[in-house]
This record gives structure tokens, C-alpha cells and sequence, in this order.
């Protein structure tokens, strides 16, 4: 039950395409909790949960985890979007002061939920440091970068 009215959502077999989600209840219940907290008082739902379906289209999610950490990406943009504005229209200094530091926080989060799909989808690149090295006689070391196959002999 949607705590907003929401315009008409797509049928059920579209979810599946926006969340990667292959259960319409789940996938439904997804993208009405992201659209709750988007859609805030006065804005027009319509343009707001199009929006926010062609967003969920556009970062692909694979499966149930990745579609809710996107829509909690989502949440928290529109959210930390929001406070931005509350900032900018405030006259009163302790409500800009707090509705700044509001959005300072929610940057914090949306950068470390970015770091985690990153992650969750194996994007990020690993760097190996090696701090010490030894070589004994008849030994070879290589310094620098390498490219290639690892692991197979050379025919």
C-alpha cells in the first residue's frame, strides 16, 4: 500500500525489465517504496515515477540486491536533492545550516552506495602493493606493470 497516490504503474511483466527483479510482487513493492520517497509533496507523481523508471532502466540492475541498492541510490539523491533546495529557499540561517549539513550526509551516503554497487558488480579495479621483495641467486624479479594471461606455458 503506497502511503502517496502514484500515477498508474507499467504492468507487472515491465518491473522485471526496470529491476531485474523476477518477482512481479517484490518488483512492484520496489519501485512504489523508491517512488515514496521521491515524490515529494506538491511534485507531480507522473513525471516523478517516470523518471524514476527510466532510472532504474538505465542503471540495469542484475538481480534483487543490485535493484535495491540502486533504488536506495535513487531515495537518497532525490532526498539529498531535496534538502539542497530546502537550503537554497531558506532565509533562516540555522535551517539552511541544518538542511546543508543534511545533504552533506546524504552525499556521504549516496558516494558510499555508489562504492558499493561498484563493488557488488566487480567494477572496481584491485591494486596490489608489494611492500618488500627477495631475490635470490639464479632468481628473476620483474618491476613495473604487466600485462597478459597468467598461469600457461608458451608453446
Amino acid at each position: 500500500m503506497s502511503m502517496l497516490p502514484l500515477p498508474e504503474l507499467p504492468t507487472c511483466s515491465g518491473f522485471f525489465l526496470e529491476t531485474g527483479i523476477d518477482r512481479d510482487a517484490l518488483s512492484e513493492t520496489l519501485v512504489e517504496m523508491v517512488l515514496g520517497a521521491c515524490i515529494a509533496p506538491g511534485s507531480d507523481p507522473g513525471h516523478r515515477a517516470t523518471a524514476i523508471l527510466e532510472l532504474l532502466g538505465e542503471l540495469r540492475p542484475g538481480n534483487a540486491l543490485e535493484a535495491m541498492l540502486i533504488g536506495q541510490l535513487a531515495s537518497c539523491h532525490c532526498l539529498l536533492m531535496q534538502e539542497l533546495q530546502a537550503a537554497t529557499r531558506s532565509d533562516d540561517l540555522f535551517l539552511k545550516e541544518r538542511h546543508l549539513n543534511l545533504g552533506i550526509k546524504l552525499q556521504r551516503t549516496f558516494l558510499n552506495q555508489t562504492e558499493a554497487l561498484t563493488k557488488l558488480r566487480g567494477l572496481q579495479q584491485q591494486k596490489v602493493r608489494v611492500e618488500h621483495v627477495h631475490v635470490h641467486q639464479g632468481g628473476q624479479a620483474v618491476v613495473g606493470q604487466i600485462y597478459g594471461k597468467t598461469g600457461g606455458t608458451e608453446s
